[in-house]
Parts: C-alpha cells; structure tokens; sequence
C-alpha cells in the first residue's frame, strides 16, 4: 500500500470517527434532556408526597383525637 492509499485510508478512519463522534455528542444530549425531564418530576412527585405526608400526620392526630374525645365520653 502506497503513502497516498495509506492516506486515503487514514482521512476515512478519520471521517468514520468523527461521525460516531457526533452520533454519541446527539445521544449524550437527548439522555441529558431526558434526566432534566425525569429530574423535573422527581421534584415535583418529591413536593406532592411531602405534602401528603404532612396531610397524612394531619389526619392521624385527628383520628387519635376523636378517638380520645369518644373514650372521654364514654369514660374510658
């Protein structure tokens, strides 16, 4: 093989690996794009349950308090 088939061959090696280059640049930013998402409505769901729970205590001390309210009454 001469110099300038060794060349020819060497600038498609090149060609070839610039493209998987930006293949994987374009994957990189999708998943990026992706885990933004994701990271979006893992906050989100993470503020819903924080307030459910505190709606959840909430209710539990009312439960434990008409509990309470009803042994009082019935002289428990």
């Amino acid at each position: 093989m001469g110099d300038r088939e060794m060349v020819e061959e060497l600038f498609e090696q090149l060609r070839s690996a610039q493209e998987e280059v930006r293949n994987l640049e374009a994957e990189c930013e999708e998943l990026e794009d992706v885990k933004a998402e994701k990271f979006g409505e893992f906050i989100a769901a993470d503020f819903i349950l924080r307030e459910k729970g505190e709606e959840l205590k909430s209710a539990r001390k009312l439960v434990i308090n008409i509990k309470d309210n009803i042994d009082s009454l019935l002289g428990m």
